[in-house]
């Protein structure tokens, strides 16, 4: 479920129950995870689960008096959103190029939640019991009565009453404990690759509030707007003029955007000295199509299978197509489909993504960020139109903007590939006009590059 207007129209509604911005905005981190990208199976068992995991992380921090996170003398915070290797890469690069001992914490990961470990700070006990009787318990059940009333707006079932009531105590008992943890430890700024998750809202907003500067990352595609923007974070960091431009479209001060590039992206040097290898080991042909997916809705998900269908009876005998889901999606409803006609469903958890990148020939994308790796690395990139299934992605605009072409019918998208003469084209012959507007508008820098570019506006609070 995408419904944005009625999203804006509640978090609006906490802003007036709360002027200070601080509900609206550790709401806003739910109400966008949740129904912006997509909407989560709930149900009585996971959120007794969701409540148990509070207490028994609340108790834990009680009896062992600090968990995971040590803070050195004016060392900075990074922190992570996920476990995928990509975002874990991208900040290993930022800590390397500060040069310091920069703190890489964990907050809600697959594997753990808020915790903080090595060093028992003194009366820190007090202070963590003190953070949770701190919690504005009249505040939470106005805006658990706001959500009541947005989930029957929107036709959604009781059972997503009970998970957002449980990240409400969780997010203030967080936002409470970084006020109490800051207070006795300095920290010269606070980066994040997405300001809009979870406990990392409650990181920023306690940072903010003891005067810590602030920084967020452009990590992926700026898909929605509610996603984005207000930015919790006082500053950003994104990959070129392009999402500068946008995001003053969408009414962010220019003085918070700074460009320096995308860190988490890599310029493979020769991605054909491994292909012949990459080829025997996936059982591919000497051709190669490859379909990075997003987390998609069961109708837009069809219509690509459906696309997928079509296409692969179309193709000459010496192409493969690939198909790599999101890491957030699940496999089986592409293997159940497509695998008995020939197309390689690939594990996401076991492919690095140099090996995709070293297989194609061609990528396509509904609407992934896979698209701008393949661009960065000069790999001719389409966009699939779904049969007139909206959405306002950034493929589509990058697509409007004539960055990449679209194409609605597998045998046009056919016709583009006839273009490839195996005999005497260069491998990736994506045309270098196209790729210079792409360096110069969307993506500056990459890699080390990036990172660096970040470590000079980053210094100024450190020297």
């Amino acid at each position: 479920m995408k419904n944005s207007r009625l999203l804006e129209i509640l978090s609006r509604e906490f802003t007036d129950q709360d002027d200070s911005g601080v509900l609206s905005n550790l709401t806003k981190s739910y109400l966008v995870i949740n129904y912006t990208y997509r909407t989560k199976q709930t149900s009585l068992g996971l959120s007794i689960i969701e409540l148990a995991s509070l207490l028994w992380q609340i108790l834990k921090n009680l009896i062992q008096g600090g968990g995971n996170l040590a803070l050195n003398a004016s060392s900075p915070i990074l922190t992570f959103m996920s476990e995928r290797p990509h975002l874990f890469r991208m900040n290993d690069l930022l800590a390397k190029e500060l040069n310091e001992l920069c703190n890489r914490a964990l907050f809600y990961t697959s594997k753990s939640s808020l915790k903080y470990k090595a060093q028992v700070f003194k009366g820190f006990k007090v202070n963590f019991v003190r953070a949770f009787a701190m919690i504005p318990w009249g505040l939470l059940l106005e805006a658990i009565q706001s959500f009541k009333a947005f989930t029957k707006a929107s036709q959604l079932p009781a059972s997503h009453l009970p998970p957002f009531a449980v990240h409400l105590v969780r997010q203030y008992w967080s936002y409470y404990s970084y006020r109490e943890l800051f207070k006795l430890n300095k920290v010269p700024y606070v980066i994040c690759e997405y300001d809009q998750y979870n406990e990392i809202a409650a990181l920023i907003l306690a940072a903010k509030e003891e005067g810590i500067p602030t920084y967020t990352q452009t990590h992926g595609l700026l898909n929605s707007q509610f996603a984005y923007t207000p930015l919790i974070a006082e500053n950003i960091f994104v990959w070129g003029q392009y999402h500068k431009q946008l995001l003053k479209s969408w009414g962010v001060e220019e003085s918070k955007i700074h460009v320096s590039g995308a860190v988490q992206y890599q310029q493979v040097e020769d991605l054909n000295s491994k292909r012949n290898t990459l080829l025997e080991s996936y059982g591919l042909n000497q051709r190669v199509i490859s379909l990075a997916t997003n987390p998609m809705q069961p109708t837009v998900q069809a219509a690509l299978i459906s696309f997928v269908e079509t296409l692969v009876t179309l193709l000459p005998k010496e192409w493969s197509l690939v198909l790599r889901p999101h890491p957030s999606e699940q496999m089986k409803p592409y293997q159940a489909q497509l695998e008995s006609i020939g197309v390689k469903v690939l594990d996401n958890s076991l492919m690095p993504i140099q090996d995709l990148l070293g297989l194609s020939d061609l990528v396509m994308v509904w609407n992934s960020a896979f698209a701008v790796d393949a661009l960065v690395n000069k790999i001719p990139t389409v966009h699939i139109d779904l049969y007139g299934i909206e959405f306002e992605g950034e493929v589509i605009r990058l697509v409007e903007e004539k960055l990449i072409p679209s194409f609605s019918k597998p045998a046009e998208l056919l016709e583009y590939l006839e273009k490839f003469d195996i005999q005497n084209a260069e491998r990736f012959c994506i045309q270098t006009e196209d790729y210079d507007k792409f360096k110069q508008v969307y993506c500056i820098a990459t890699d080390e590059k990036a990172a660096e570019n970040i470590k000079k506006h980053l210094s100024q609070h450190t020297n």
